[in-house]
């Protein structure tokens, strides 16, 4: 038992400044909730209403892919300038 005790407290002492690095995606949700009827982009954050709801089960990746996306129509929609 001491044993065990004394191992324990020497990788304590090893690993106390370790922190792991989570760095999960943030939702690119501003607030503005609304689904353009023609286009089916949210008017806010610009993704569709399926990447809206899979966001929570989608991986790192797949978010950060969405986000790409939702940055390409915003830049190409014609409502960018009256929102600006």
């Amino acid at each position: 038992m001491l044993r065990a005790k004394l191992l324990f407290m020497a990788l304590k002492s090893c690993f106390s400044g370790y922190r792991p690095i989570i760095m999960p995606v943030k939702s690119p949700c501003i607030g503005t909730c609304v689904l353009d009827p023609k286009s089916g982009h949210c008017m806010g954050c610009y993704r569709t209403g399926d990447e809206i709801g899979a966001w929570m089960s989608m991986s790192d990746g797949a978010k950060k892919r969405v986000i790409a996306n939702a940055q390409k129509r915003k830049a190409n929609s014609p409502a960018k300038s009256s929102q600006d």
